[in-house]
């Protein structure tokens, strides 16, 4: 009988880019525990199907699951209808993300065309020019902006606030 080769903890986690301290808290949370615990010196070994699962972690990590959601996964089996639930679920929540983010996007373009639309305008009339701009104070110059954004100056505060804080 041929004896498996175990990896140490610290071999698997440089393997896969991560920490021993990650490792030991997936054995917390019972998601991967080490086949073998070392009595004397603690070392904790991996088997190659841990190895297997830990790369499945790591993935579906990256696809913003929690690690209680992956433990949900993991003893569900990957076969499951709730493991399909789970990442329809995941798919669902990126898709709003990124309706949010596009709207955010959308609003910074109608600013920027807004402003230099203001700003050429100004040029144009002998107003306020980039450099006159500069020297205005904060205030005056969020002022500014804010009347060059939007003319309903309700939506050009949410704009304004969306392109500030993205």
């Amino acid at each position: 009988m041929e004896k498996e080769e175990l990896l140490k903890i610290s071999e698997i986690a440089d393997f896969f880019g991560t920490t021993p301290k990650a490792l030991r808290i997936y054995e917390q949370k019972g998601i991967i525990i080490p086949c073998k615990i070392d009595p004397e010196s603690g070392y904790r070994y991996y088997s190659a199907d841990q190895v297997k699962k830990l790369n499945l972690l790591i993935e579906l990590q990256e696809l913003g699951f929690s690690l209680n959601e992956i433990k949900k996964i993991m003893d569900g089996g990957l076969k499951s209808q709730q493991f399909l639930d789970a990442l329809n679920s995941k798919k669902i929540q990126w898709e709003q993300e990124k309706s949010k983010i596009q709207r955010k996007i959308e609003a910074i373009e109608k600013i920027e065309i807004r402003l230099k639309e203001k700003l050429n305008a100004n040029k144009d009339a002998g107003g306020t020019t980039t450099a006159e701009m500069s020297a205005m104070t904060e205030d005056e110059r969020a002022w500014f902006l804010l009347n060059a954004v939007c003319i309903e100056e309700l939506k050009a505060s949410k704009n304004l606030s969306e392109a500030i804080w993205v």
